[in-house]
């Protein structure tokens, strides 16, 4: 327990470092959002968390696999797509449009407020990414597409959904980073973020609920079973971590850091699970929202982040499930 109490006190300065060297590094990004969606607080600040939380996923803690720090140029360029991202996710909800229309878009007058400001983010990753020599179009047109074609079978396979969703936007971040990617890293890239896409839907379940949004955790309604989901995945990420090519300190640490932050899934699930009781799903729609609210700043919760720390990284391939 005490090597997991030393993991998570590292991997908290790995974080907190992070959050405030991106915060700077975002500022003009944010800026822009600020500029362009005055009129919709709601979704200024989804993209804004986006371009702040996403970065320092994809970059600081990334960067730990790679066996070094991440640049400014490849913050900003992580920043600006990581929003892009997101604002593309938004644009093919609301509007029918392809992978060549929206990368077009740098050519084209936008028809809609989120084209205009896909167009700026469009511009501003162009010419970083010429600057730099970095190739990302490929991955945003497969964003596109896999959005398109995913969201139609969300209700089928929402699994599908959050890997392709999750794992496109972080394999999108990863293409700004200098090093080359291998092919056992692209399917664990995908694999990361798709869990972080996972662990958001988990703590969203309440509003994803009341929207009619199919995520994984309001598919299988009982938090049990979507623990043992979220465990499973998790089981799968680590393995392929292990299959990358990198050197084992750098694997350790990527691992070590990465379970400090899916604990915080274990937490809320944990809630929800006695919340759910005996009964055999969780009837969202019957609770208030303050019953689903997990709030990570409470002392108890700091206290099983500790312990979920330890269990995922000690005992995670040889349990079924985490006992509460």
């Amino acid at each position: 327990m005490m090597r997991s109490i030393c993991i998570v006190i590292r991997s908290t300065r790995v974080v907190a470092t992070a959050w405030l060297k991106q915060s700077m590094v975002a500022k003009s990004s944010l800026r822009l959002i600020d500029e362009e969606l005055a009129g919709d607080p709601q979704l200024r600040k989804r993209l804004q968390l986006y371009g702040t939380v996403v970065p320092v996923v994809a970059c600081d803690v990334y960067c730990q696999l790679l066996g070094r720090k991440p640049t400014i140029e490849e913050r900003r360029m992580a920043t600006d797509g990581s929003i892009l991202a997101a604002i593309i996710d938004n644009i093919t909800d609301t509007e029918q449009v392809g992978a060549s229309q929206i990368l077009g878009l740098t050519q084209n007058e936008p028809s809609s407020q989120l084209q205009h400001l896909a167009k700026k983010f469009l511009l501003r990753l162009n010419e970083s990414a010429h600057r730099h020599g970095v190739e990302w179009n490929h991955v945003a047109a497969k964003i596109i597409d896999e959005q398109n074609a995913s969201k139609a079978l969300i209700n089928d396979d929402p699994w599908r959904h959050t890997y392709q969703k999750g794992g496109l936007s972080m394999l999108l971040a990863r293409c700004f980073l200098q090093n080359p990617v291998s092919g056992a890293e692209k399917d664990m890239a995908m694999l990361y973020g798709a869990l972080f896409q996972l662990l958001d839907d988990v703590f969203d379940v309440w509003e994803d609920t009341h929207n009619g949004e199919a995520t994984v955790p309001v598919a299988l309604a009982d938090m049990f079973d979507t623990e043992r989901f979220y465990l499973g995945k998790l089981a799968e990420f680590h393995d392929l971590v292990k299959k990358t090519t990198y050197t084992e300190r750098g694997k350790r640490r990527f691992i070590q850091t990465s379970n400090f932050i899916f604990a915080w899934g274990m937490v809320a699930l944990r809630q929800f699970k006695k919340v759910q009781g005996s009964n055999n799903f969780l009837d969202v729609k019957q609770l208030e929202r303050k019953e689903l609210i997990c709030d990570m700043a409470k002392l108890h919760n700091n206290i099983l982040i500790v312990k979920y720390t330890y269990l995922i990284n000690a005992r995670l391939t040889s349990m079924g499930t985490v006992a509460s």
